[in-house]
């Protein structure tokens, strides 16, 4: 599926080199799903490689690619965080604004559809508020706001939106992780600022094997 980005599908138990020279740019961050991957480059753009059966590379095809191909990101905005799901993918932007693609079965592009997308759409975040972080699972997504609230959308069948239900949410949804807490504050991506309380907490799924 070429989701070694090395120009290849060949299998190989050595380390080797994403061929990031047919752009030209070096990466400076990167994320894995399934069986695709996407690094934000240095000028700020996001390549990915790998499987695309739903689109998950945001090229605008549904074709693998073996070497890494740009994502159809708004040019006027730089990609600050990428963050790969099984099959789809997320990037937030140096504007506070986040761009979702490939699989939405369950929602989980937060765009309002329930169809796969091959280039990225903008996310519905809350009004007045910028994304700080986004995490991405099998099914759906979460978004922590520059307003401390963390919200999640998609799938729920295992209590991964973390809302104290196991329904799942075509719409964001605010979880029960970090409400009413201000005890310290953090800068994240450029800037935006976002409180939290000195806690883990976890959701969802557990397994052990």
């Amino acid at each position: 599926l070429g989701q070694l980005g090395d120009g290849s599908s060949t299998n190989t138990t050595q380390p080797g080199l994403v061929n990031l020279a047919t752009i030209g740019l070096n990466a400076v961050t990167v994320s894995s799903g399934d069986s695709h991957s996407c690094a934000i480059l240095v000028d700020g753009q996001v390549a990915c490689w790998g499987r695309n059966n739903v689109g998950q590379l945001g090229d605008g095809s549904f074709l693998d690619k073996s070497n890494p191909v740009i994502a159809q990101l708004p040019s006027s905005k730089n990609a600050v965080m990428i963050e790969a799901g099984i099959s789809h993918t997320c990037a937030i932007m140096d504007d506070g604004s986040m761009y979702c693609w490939g699989l939405n079965a369950n929602g989980q592009l937060n765009n309002g559809s329930g169809s796969a997308y091959s280039s990225p759409v903008q996310s519905q975040l809350p009004t007045g508020t910028s994304a700080v972080i986004v995490a991405t699972g099998e099914s759906h997504t979460c978004v922590l706001l520059n307003d401390s609230s963390l919200h999640c959308i998609g799938g729920n069948t295992e209590g991964q939106l973390g809302d104290s239900t196991l329904v799942s949410k075509t719409s964001l949804t605010p979880s029960s992780w970090n409400q009413n807490s201000s005890v310290s504050e953090l800068s994240y991506t450029l800037g935006y600022a976002s409180k939290r309380s000195a806690i883990v907490a976890g959701w969802g799924q557990m397994t052990y094997s």
